[in-house]
């Protein structure tokens, strides 16, 4: 799950659009997935849990496809967060080609 962010935050500062050093340094910072979305289980009510991957589906999106990897990560958010798998799975068909 980390090697999929890791090698897309390392693209992400390689950018020279990317212009904030602040931006840069808080993306440089160690952060554990787990622990955030364990965090969001507790602290957020579950309509709000499901807006959050509703918003991830939409940023993995953002290239014009939802791929496998960027799938297993929010699945593993997902989990962490304690949201359905029937929940999960509704918000991943608005994003992914079904087979």
């Amino acid at each position: 799950m980390c090697a999929f962010v890791d090698k897309n935050i390392e693209k992400l500062l390689a950018d020279d659009s990317v212009n904030d050093t602040r931006i840069k340094e808080m993306l440089k910072q160690n952060i554990n997935v787990a622990d955030v979305a364990m965090q969001c289980a507790a602290n957020l009510n579950y309509s709000v849990r499901l807006q959050l991957l509703n918003m991830l589906f939409s940023v993995a999106a953002g290239d014009g496809s939802v791929n496998d990897a960027e799938v297993d990560v929010i699945r593993s958010i997902a989990r962490y967060m304690r949201v359905a798998d029937a929940d999960l799975a509704s918000i991943s068909a608005m994003f992914t080609k079904q087979t």
